[in-house]
């Protein structure tokens, strides 16, 4: 005879145990997911109302370390540029994002690739109404060889 005690202990390392086949199965988005390019820029600037316009990927020969996003603020008439990594996630490495405002000037975030690590993301606003952007973004791994991966589009557009 089952007491009402056992469900609950059988129920438990059930599903202790599809937790854990799911996390083995797939680790790669947990870790990929630790910041969207939205919370980037808004964290970079303290306020919301991000709209994700393009992204590249941020690539060293076949293999991809991140995505670069460009995004727009319509209330406030900005662009941000977000680099997101997908390797080394937590581990300080060499993050940058450009964003360029045609007949304007060129921002990055930091301002030289090799000024700043980050863990997790680099990201850049600037007000760019009524103004052709472009974008990139680059991450360095500075743990052997200083490989470097990048992704641009390479050409002005989102004017407006």
């Amino acid at each position: 005879m089952r007491t009402r005690k056992s469900q609950p202990a059988k129920t438990l390392i059930l599903s202790t145990a599809l937790v854990s086949a799911t996390v083995l199965a797939n680790p790669g988005p947990a870790q990929a997911a630790a910041y969207s390019p939205e919370a980037a820029c808004t964290e970079t600037v303290g306020y919301g109302g991000w709209t994700g316009l393009d992204s590249r990927p941020v690539k060293i020969g076949s293999s991809t370390w991140g995505r670069v996003y460009l995004l727009w603020n319509g209330s406030r008439g900005t662009n941000c540029v977000a680099t997101i990594k997908t390797s080394f996630v937590g581990v300080a490495t060499y993050t940058q994002a450009t964003l360029k405002i045609q007949g304007v000037g060129s921002y990055s975030d930091p301002p030289s690739l090799t000024a700043r690590k980050y863990q997790y993301y680099a990201a850049v606003v600037r007000s760019a109404a009524g103004k052709c952007v472009d974008f990139a973004g680059r991450i360095a791994d500075t743990r052997v060889d200083y490989s470097l991966a990048s992704g641009a589009r390479g050409s002005y557009g989102n004017c407006g």
